[in-house]
């Protein structure tokens, strides 16, 4: 067997193993993220940092790791108006994420905002203390296979923090 020929049967031999592995695993289910709270880090006169929890849930029978969670996240106290959606933030969290198989882990990623950007919500804020958020962004898997996964979530976010 020559070299050309050797190169293709391990070629395909990984190919096989690839796909046995895949078939072991069953079918991949993408995490599933969601904004669970938001605390006060501190406030200064032009801002402050506020830390986002979020959770990622991890429905597969295997545990997965991740390299980076990217994020885009709105905010509004008014969900009719269409205007009425304030990025809060947008940006990354650089790390490894481990979760287990069936089961989920928080996330505490740093929110840097200043008052202005925020406009009339705090004032909604104070009187209710939470808020609807939309938030958009991806998850970058890299175990067991690598793959880009993006998500997309609307719901309810508490603010008890800052009463």
């Amino acid at each position: 067997m020559g070299i050309t020929s050797m190169s293709r049967a391990a070629a395909a031999g990984l190919f096989i193993a690839s796909l046995g592995l895949t078939g072991c695993l069953g079918r991949f289910q993408e995490p599933e993220i969601t904004l669970e709270g938001v605390r006060v880090g501190s406030v200064g006169f032009q801002g402050g940092l506020l830390y986002a929890q979020f959770r990622v849930w991890n429905p597969n029978g295997y545990g997965l790791e991740t390299r980076a969670l990217t994020y885009d996240l709105e905010i509004t106290s008014d969900t009719t108006a269409r205007s009425g959606w304030v990025r809060l933030a947008e940006g990354s969290f650089d790390g490894p994420i481990a979760v287990a198989a069936r089961d989920s882990t928080r996330v505490e990623v740093p929110v840097e905002f200043r008052f202005g950007n925020l406009a009339g919500l705090a004032v909604a804020l104070l009187d209710r203390g939470a808020v609807d958020y939309r938030i958009r962004g991806s998850v970058d898997v890299r175990q067991p296979i690598s793959r880009v996964v993006p998500f997309r979530r609307t719901g309810k976010v508490s603010f008890d923090a800052i009463r």
